[in-house]
């Protein structure tokens, strides 16, 4: 790597000059389809089911959650490691499924 030619064999230098990513995963809360199928244990052929109304609640529980995440991940204080770089302005990647329950 060209960034990392001044380094030659500093580990930890080469450690601290990389940015540092953090990967969320959010799973979908509860829909129709996942209570049926606990309910009866059979497919209830519900496609792009939407969720139910404890799943909307997981949702938002969720929402709240990612929201202080980024408020803090904005805080170079907070999201910065010893020697790294803050993020530019806290900016977020979100990719979503294109499904209803997401």
């Amino acid at each position: 790597l060209p960034a990392m030619e001044g380094i030659a064999g500093d580990a930890e230098a080469a450690a601290l000059s990389l940015t540092r990513k953090t990967i969320i995963f959010v799973r979908h809360g509860q829909s129709e389809f996942n209570k049926a199928m606990r309910e009866t244990g059979k497919d209830p052929m519900i496609r792009d089911a939407p969720l139910t109304a404890e799943g909307r609640a997981q949702a938002a529980a969720a929402r709240e959650v990612l929201a202080a995440a980024r408020l803090a991940a904005a805080e170079p204080e907070a999201s910065t490691p010893p020697g790294g770089a803050a993020d530019e302005g806290g900016r977020w990647l979100l990719l979503v499924s294109p499904l209803r329950r997401a």
